[in-house]
């Protein structure tokens, strides 16, 4: 049977976990589709999570595989004076909080854990861009990754 809130979960407990490492890499951080988006916020170094899914896999036993694939992409204003490393090592560090399995919540209790997905030929990936604009100096870069669950 289909767990009508694992979209939510998902999305809250993911959220939950990247916001405080967000704010100590000194990234705004925001859900796309649940926060209001303000045109400053990308005025500044910024961070967005968006989870596509859940798509449902029926298996023997009345359990359900939910797929997700979940990106988080940062925005980097970069200043003249600024390390030319700081994308690499907040990308790094980000990669490395999503390289591991993350648990699950309803709010309060713990229903399950996502994993990579077992299909995937790549489960997660670091793609970089470049400009964004003409007249500023931007760097974007994200981190996709696909995962499982199952109820």
């Amino acid at each position: 049977m289909i767990e009508p809130k694992i979209g939510t979960w998902v999305l809250s407990s993911l959220a939950r976990l990247i916001q405080p490492v967000a704010v100590t890499l000194g990234l705004k951080f925001f859900v796309e589709g649940v926060d209001r988006e303000h045109k400053d916020w990308f005025r500044k170094d910024s961070l967005v999570l968006r989870v596509t899914g859940p798509a449902p896999r029926f298996e023997a036993g009345g359990q359900v595989r939910y797929k997700f694939e979940v990106m988080v992409m940062m925005t980097d204003l970069e200043k003249d004076s600024e390390n030319g490393f700081l994308t690499p090592n907040r990308m790094g560090t980000l990669l490395a909080l999503l390289s591991n399995v993350i648990p699950v919540y309803d709010g309060v209790v713990q229903v399950g854990c996502l994993d990579f997905d077992r299909t995937a030929p790549e489960p997660i990936r670091v793609a970089n861009f470049g400009k964004i604009d003409p007249h500023t100096e931007v760097v974007q870069s994200a981190i996709v990754a696909k995962y499982e669950i199952t109820l």
